[in-house]
Parts: C-alpha cells; structure tokens; sequence
C-alpha cells in the first residue's frame, strides 16, 4: 500500500485546497445569483401590483367627479324651484354621502356599505324625481357582508338616471337584486325603459360600462366574472356575476383573482 509522508502530505493539501476553494466559491456565485433572481422577481411582482392597484384607483376614482357634478346640478336644480326645504335636506344627505365617500379607501367594500352608499344617493336623487321613479329593492340579508367593489352600484344607477330617467319624462321603473348563487354573487338593475329616446343614450352609456369591465377585470381576472345586458324594448337590464367573498378570504390582499 502506498503511503504518504507529511512532506506528501503537505504537498497534496496545498494542490488540493486552490480547487476546493474554487469550487465552493462556484457554488457560492451561483447560490448568490439564485438569490437576486428571486430577489428581482419578487420586486416585479411587488411592482406589478403595486400598478394594479394604481390603476383599479384610477378606474374608481374615475367615477367620484362623475357622481359630485351631477349631483351639483340636482341641487341647484332645486334651488332655481326655489324648494327650499329640499334644497336644505339634499345638501344634508349629501354631505352625508360625502362624509361616508371619502371615508371609503378600500378596493373591496362590503355590500351593506355599498348599499349605504346607494341610499344617500337614491335619497338625493328622491328631491328631484319625486315619485317619477318607482324603486323596488331586492337584497338578500345572508349577502350584506361580502364584498364587492365600491361604487359600481352606483355606476349602474346613476347610468339608468342619466340616460333614462332624465331624458324621457314620465313614469319609470327601477329594481335593484342582489342575491347569492352557490359560490357567487349576483348583482342585477333593471331600468324601465323608452325605445325610441333610448336609442340615442346607449352610446353615450358605453363610458360607464367600460370603467365596470375594467374594474372587474383588475380585482377578479378575466374568467372570474361575468357582465350579462338584456335589453328589451321596455326595460334594460345589466346582470353582474362575481365571486362570493368575505373579509377573511381575502387575507388583506388587494386582489382577489380566484
């Protein structure tokens, strides 16, 4: 058997140490390289949705303007009829309505603020319609805790009040459903409508529509939703189906994308 003296020894240590010494510091570049790849790949994710949520912002805050200046016009509407005591109990409701809009930071709400929400501006918009629109709620009770973006009730309502309501006198119907199917929601407005004058409002609609598909696509991703329109020549109707979450589903994320 061949054995080495320390001389031998000495000598096969200090060949053999340089190569080790490489190889760890092989692996070790590599290890650090692994790192800062996940590293950049976690700051990408963090960037993307940090603009998700800059852009789901956007699309929300789109609609506050929208809602402040038609409601402006109701209130001086009242005014020039010199209906005082309403003028006064408009301004309250929205101040109301303002107090609680701003209040509001969150890209999901719960659908019993949403329909809080809902009410100020259906009461405002009372003063002014009186009992020209009918409105039929339906809303389930085992629903008002989940959650749903804030505002795109309104967006629907306010787009039925806009381009029905305001241009074809007369009587109308408005029914609001909000009901829950398995594992999701059902969201449903339905507004009378007049065929001839309607015609020429839908156009001028496709704004307020696009801002819901826009904001369902960010919070839920594309195959996560549905946006269903009947339209008939009396009535139109727009059905939203979403995803059935509560709070501690969500787990403080900012979205859903189930």
């Amino acid at each position: 058997m061949f054995q080495l003296d320390t001389f031998n020894i000495f000598i096969f240590i200090c060949v053999l140490a340089p190569i080790i010494a490489s190889m760890l510091l092989g692996f070790i570049s590599i290890f650090e390289k692994q790192i800062n790849v996940l590293k950049e790949a976690k700051r990408a994710l963090e960037l993307e949705k940090d603009l998700h949520t800059v852009n789901y912002i956007k699309l929300t805050q789109r609609i506050k303007p929208h809602f402040f200046f038609n409601t402006l016009n109701t209130v001086l509407s009242l005014a020039r009829l010199d209906r005082k005591k309403d003028l006064i109990l408009a301004i309250e409701s929205l101040s109301q309505f303002l107090k609680f809009h701003f209040k509001e930071h969150d890209v999901v709400t719960p659908i019993e603020t949403e329909i809080e929400l809902i009410e100020h501006y259906l009461t405002i918009q009372n003063y002014r319609f009186r009992d020209r629109v009918l409105i039929e709620r339906n809303i389930d009770d085992l629903v008002k805790d989940r959650l749903v973006p804030p505002f795109i009730l309104q967006t629907i309502i306010e787009n039925a009040y806009k381009h029905e309501f305001e241009v074809n006198p007369g009587q109308h119907q408005l029914d609001i459903t909000i009901q829950k199917l398995e594992n999701q929601l059902e969201i449903r407005v339905k507004n009378s409508k007049q065929p001839v004058q309607y015609e020429k409002q839908i156009e001028r609609s496709g704004h307020g529509l696009q801002n819901i598909y826009s904001r369902l696509e960010h919070l839920y991703g594309r195959n996560n939703y549905r946006v269903h329109i009947d339209e008939t020549a009396s009535y139109y109707s727009i059905e939203i189906t979403i995803p059935d979450t509560i709070r501690h589903e969500v787990e403080d994320e900012y979205f859903i994308n189930r």
